[in-house]
């Protein structure tokens, strides 16, 4: 989005500036005369230590007071004498000083100056002589936003002038799904989470559900992984947070909580892969020691045969993996080696070990490498080196890929090659060597983003094409190569981040504000 400042022509038209973008504010803007002299500041970040320490300064002090209470909309308040304050704020601060511009009128020369934070009060980016005025600043700017700087030089060449200021919105970098909920990270590891919020897996600190994507305050991560009702993070130090159900002991707290609604932090663990399924968590520790916690019934933590659930994260005894993937009941690990062994429920031969019986211990599939595995409910798919595919367990909906029905071991999709691979409950889609967007299986919920009811082949589904690919239960979601966020599919409980709780049958570009 551009803003034309140049449309700011009149005393009153700085009011237009603001009000052209009528999203959530986090950006405010303040005025004040301090010695008889009109002054604006806009602010836009997550650190305001400098405003803060203003003196005298009364929405400063309403923000110290309540840190937790944004200002949606122009605040006024002052002293005795000519200075007047007025500020528009969200509540959120300046990180490190970052993105300031300092917008100055003089009284008898009138002039802004835009400044970089890297050098406010040193170097000035360019002036806009008569081109705002001083009254009348009320509105919202957009949330999230940081405004790029567009310089143009006029005819004389004597002078830079600011030609727009350019919003630059959020950027997601990974995504994570859920049954029906998910999970973005931003670039800057800002956590954004829509959907179902039963049990508080969104970790916005209460139950209900939400259908844009919301931003989990006062955090950050660096990935995650969703269960059913339950959603673990990695933080920017490896540390473990976790939120949602843990009936089961998904979450590793322990017993005493049945359901927590915001990240909470599992002490001890600093993981570098993480893997969700329906009840159960597991991590993989730096040092490759592998860790897991929650329901066991089949064998999907590979403790062995004694523990039919856990509450607390417990080691693999004499096991390491680089990489985890989890279906419903069954997980699949690749070690540093490539080599990838199985633990869990088999009853569609989802282990790839060519029989039907659950294993409590990870088990190596013999004579199979693979470089990348994911999981549906009662299904995997391998990538090897050479970027061939393969899948094995159920295959009654075709999201194989393969001709044959459900198969027991790794078995290729012939004659297709894939990069990256998500799955969902019963449909499967890769990203090709030219980036393009693949999907197979069932449809029925509009996950594949096609007309059909389903696919048996691996079939072209977007024109769009994909960096990242991810998938929830019965919905899809990608990364294009545009940095836009694509989703189709089951949308009941607002999964999708659309606005509303729709079903939707084409992808269709996810707002982030």
């Amino acid at each position: 989005m551009d803003v034309d400042i140049k449309k700011c022509s009149s005393d009153h038209d700085l009011v237009s500036l603001v009000e052209w973008v009528d999203e959530e504010p986090t950006v405010f803007i303040d005025f004040h005369r301090p010695e008889g002299k009109n002054i604006f500041n806009c602010y836009d970040g997550e650190n305001l230590s400098y405003w803060l320490n203003q003196p005298n300064n009364i929405m400063a002090n309403w923000v110290r007071s309540y840190p937790n209470k944004p200002i949606d909309d122009m605040g006024y308040g002052g002293k005795p004498g000519d200075n007047r304050y007025y500020r528009l704020y969200t509540g959120e601060y300046l990180k490190d000083n970052k993105y300031v511009k300092d917008l100055k009128k003089g009284t008898l020369s009138a002039y802004f100056s835009i400044y970089d934070a890297d050098f406010v009060g040193t170097k000035r980016l360019g002036n806009l002589k008569g081109e705002f005025g001083v009254s009348g600043l009320h509105g919202q700017l957009p949330k999230e936003s940081i405004y790029k700087i567009t310089k143009k030089t006029d005819i004389k060449g004597k002078k830079e002038r600011i030609k727009s200021l350019q919003l630059q919105t959020v950027k997601i970098r990974r995504v994570a799904c859920g049954s029906s909920h998910t999970v973005f990270i931003a670039e800057d590891n800002s956590v954004y989470v829509t959907g179902n919020n039963y049990y508080g897996q969104l970790g916005l600190g209460d139950t209900e559900d939400v259908s844009i994507p919301t931003k989990i305050p006062q955090f950050k991560a660096i990935s995650a992984a969703c269960g059913t009702f339950h959603t673990v993070f990695r933080g920017e130090d490896n540390s473990i947070y976790v939120t949602g159900d843990n009936t089961t002991g998904q979450l590793g707290l322990g017993d005493d909580m049945e359901i927590v609604t915001s990240p909470t932090k599992v002490p001890n663990f600093y993981a570098k892969n993480i893997a969700c399924g329906l009840l159960y968590t597991i991590i993989i520790e730096e040092d490759d020691t592998v860790y897991a916690t929650g329901t066991n019934e089949f064998g999907q933590l590979g403790l062995g045969m004694q523990f039919k659930d856990t509450s607390d994260f417990r080691e693999i005894t004499n096991f390491e993996a680089d990489f985890v993937a989890c279906g419903l009941f069954h997980s699949v690990f690749i070690d540093d080696e490539n080599n990838v062994y199985v633990t869990g429920k088999n009853e569609f031969g989802q282990l790839g070990l060519n029989d039907k019986k659950d294993k409590y211990i990870p088990t190596k599939i013999s004579h199979f490498k693979a470089r990348f595995v994911a999981c549906g409910d009662t299904y995997t798919i391998f990538i090897d080196n050479d970027d061939n595919v393969y899948g094995t367990g159920n295959n009654i909906f075709s999201q194989l890929g393969i001709k044959e029905g459900n198969v027991q071991k790794p078995t290729k999709i012939s004659q297709f090659k894939a990069t990256k691979i998500a799955c969902g409950s019963k449909h499967t889609i890769f990203i090709g060597k030219n980036n393009s967007l693949y999907g197979i299986g069932y449809n029925g919920e509009g996950q594949l983003g096609i007309e059909k009811d389903g696919v048996s082949v691996p079939t072209k589904i977007s024109k769009i094409k994909a960096q990242k690919v991810f998938c929830g239960d019965e919905y899809t979601i990608f990364i294009g190569d545009d940095g836009e966020v694509y989703a189709t599919g089951d949308n009941r409980l607002g999964q999708l981040g659309l606005g509303d709780t729709e079903n939707v049958y084409e992808f269709s570009k996810i707002a982030f504000k």
